[in-house]
């Protein structure tokens, strides 16, 4: 079996950011925020620093809950 690559916190960053972005394409049309230009920069500014923690914190979560698990596979089958 081939091993996994360890996921890296700084990933929450485009994983925040795409978030935030999928928010403002879909939101809208469901009718829950207005079209993204009808805010102001600091609120758009606001709300993807927000989302770029989100992405960031949940990065590091994954990551410390993952730890350890790599070669873990081949446990258990002998």
């Amino acid at each position: 079996m081939g091993s996994r690559r360890r996921p890296k916190v700084w990933y929450g960053l485009p994983f925040g950011a795409a978030v935030w972005a999928g928010g403002y394409v879909v939101l809208p049309q469901l009718g829950v925020y207005k079209p993204i230009w009808e805010y102001d920069l600091g609120t758009l500014r606001k709300d993807l620093t927000a989302h770029l923690v989100f992405g960031t914190a949940t990065a590091a979560a994954f990551d410390l809950l993952t730890r350890g698990e790599t070669g873990r596979e081949g446990r258990g089958n002998s």
